[in-house]
């Protein structure tokens, strides 16, 4: 068969070897390293890049976490700002999102959305520049929207995967990761409310939902903190 030959739905029983476009757009974005997925015994390492970061790494530890209610099954890490032609989107999203897919032991399944932003400092507004909180929530809604997108491609109802007759929820979080608060006043955005609770439930729009949720936590630099790296375990994620 000619690879020119591309399938969406093949009823046909006479063809050899049939490219589906689903099946192998899933594998050419994890051929360029967008998508990949995380062994459980590992850690996961994330870099900042900037030239002026002086918070240059997080990682991730414990990625197998269970307790006495679920246990994490499968982790997926996706590279936001790897550059794919007609694809990326570098610079509008965060750095890295991971997909855990958290098994609960009554029956039912969590699909956690992480979105992972690093920030040496977080700033106020300046110079009709928006402040770094409205930057980063600016930045949720547009990986809310990519994350979206790239979870259709999923056959969720395939067969021979062991979730495919459950229910998956999904749960959209996101956590920025800093070195020094710069931000004294209410800058206007729904995320400073968060920066002084630590946790909220906040709205994002989306795509799907102009007063879509998602749950933002911050992770600020404690006293015994290195100031270019951070090791934050999996369970505070969640």
């Amino acid at each position: 068969m000619s690879r020119s030959q591309k399938f969406l739905v093949l009823n046909a029983t006479n063809v050899k070897n049939p490219f589906f476009i689903r099946q192998e757009f899933q594998k050419a974005l994890q051929k360029e390293g967008l998508i990949e997925e995380i062994d459980l015994q590992d850690d996961i390492e994330i870099q900042e890049t900037g030239k002026n970061a002086t918070l240059k790494k997080l990682e991730i530890t414990n990625l197998n976490f269970r307790d006495s209610k679920s246990a994490v099954e499968k982790i997926w890490r996706i590279n936001l700002e790897q550059e794919i032609p007609g694809i990326s989107t570098k610079g509008n999203t965060t750095e890295v999102a991971l997909a855990v897919l958290q098994r609960f032991y009554l029956g039912s399944y969590s699909l956690n959305i992480i979105l992972i932003e690093l920030k040496s400092s977080l700033q106020k507004p300046k110079n009709k520049k928006p402040s770094t909180l409205v930057d980063i929530h600016n930045k949720f809604k547009d990986t809310m929207n990519r994350m979206y997108m790239l979870l259709t491609l999923n056959n969720h109802y395939n067969p021979q995967k062991q979730y495919n007759e459950q229910t998956i929820y999904v749960k959209i979080k996101g956590a920025v990761v800093y070195n020094k608060n710069n931000i004294s006043n209410d800058d206007g955005s729904e995320l400073y409310s968060v920066l002084q609770n630590s946790k909220k439930l906040i709205s994002c729009s989306s795509i799907l939902d102009d007063k879509d949720k998602i749950e933002v936590k911050f992770f600020p630099k404690q006293s015994g903190d290195d100031e270019e790296s951070r090791v934050i375990a999996l369970s505070d994620l969640l």
